[in-house]
């Protein structure tokens, strides 16, 4: 009887345990994914018309299996294959070797960063109005792959655009559900008179972005006063029904707010930020990668 009881459990045991290894080798990735992105992307122009690398960093983010040993050491991108860029999977400034690969692992998942910065090889100008949609990128292990990432939209700034902005930034608040708030200090009287996103009107069904609480379109024409305090909030809104890939989707818009000053000089101003990105689960990446087709 006991003999029979114990070769029941290890028959059930083993039966799990087979269960269990086909389904992770059937939910296992045969490639990286790579999330879509949607930024808007500044480059700051120094003086002497270089740039400011540090100010165009920005990021690419992908799906890949845990513990995976391969990490992206190089990226180029084929629109643009004059501009020059570093990656790493490591924050600039932290060696490789110090620490194990940084990595957001979700049971059999892991979702990675590549952090991409340009090279001061070439004067700013070169990333101004220039826009990426895909990338190709190069593994430790000698492979290469061309991937869609969205868009990626530079502009370019001097610190003398940013000195002279009529609004100075002073605090911000940020939410786990994507909602964001910066505040602003008024310099001198401005009259809002132009809103311009690459991206904003495609996500508006979802992202509410506002002025002082009120819609953004509804402060076309208005004047803010020296010293006063405004803030710019974006939300998502509740209960809207993304599909999947869309809610994976991640968003950095910064629009451009055209404010003339009381002697009708005009000023551009890309100091509010709209920000939206999915927290990842294993059961929510598991639906992406039905989604994406890789199962």
């Amino acid at each position: 009887m006991n003999n029979r009881l114990f070769l029941s459990i290890l028959g059930s045991i083993s039966t799990i345990a087979i269960i269990g290894f086909l389904f992770l080798s059937y939910i296992k990735l045969d490639e990286p994914l790579f999330f879509e992105q949607y930024y808007e992307q500044q480059v700051t122009v120094l003086s002497d018309g270089d740039l400011d690398s540090h100010g165009g960093e920005f990021e690419l983010k992908y799906l890949t299996n845990a513990f995976e040993d391969k990490t992206v050491i190089h990226v180029e991108f084929p629109e643009e294959p004059d501009l020059a860029f570093q990656a790493s999977e490591y924050p600039f400034g932290i060696s490789p070797n110090s620490t194990p690969t940084p990595e957001e692992t979700k049971g059999p998942y892991s979702v990675r960063t590549v952090y991409v910065q340009p090279l001061e090889l070439f004067g700013a100008e070169q990333f101004d109005q220039t826009t990426l949609t895909q990338v190709k990128l190069f593994f430790s292990d000698n492979s290469s792959m061309t991937v869609d990432i969205g868009e990626v939209n530079f502009y370019t700034v001097s610190p003398d655009q940013l000195d002279t902005e009529p609004l100075n930034f002073f605090s911000s608040t940020s939410t786990s559900e994507g909602d964001t708030s910066h505040f602003y200090e008024v310099k001198s009287e401005v009259t809002l008179t132009g809103i311009h996103s690459e991206h904003l009107d495609k996500y508006a069904d979802w992202i509410n972005f506002k002025i002082n609480d009120q819609p953004l379109e509804t402060w076309i024409g208005k004047t803010f006063q020296s010293g006063e305090t405004i803030s710019g909030s974006s939300e998502m809104v509740e209960n809207y029904n993304r599909d999947t890939l869309d809610r994976f989707t991640e968003i950095k818009l910064r629009p451009e707010l055209t404010l003339t000053d009381a002697e009708g000089q005009q000023h551009t101003s890309r100091t509010f930020e709209i920000e939206d990105r999915e927290a990842f689960t294993f059961f929510n990446l598991l639906e992406y990668v039905k989604a994406r087709g890789a199962l």
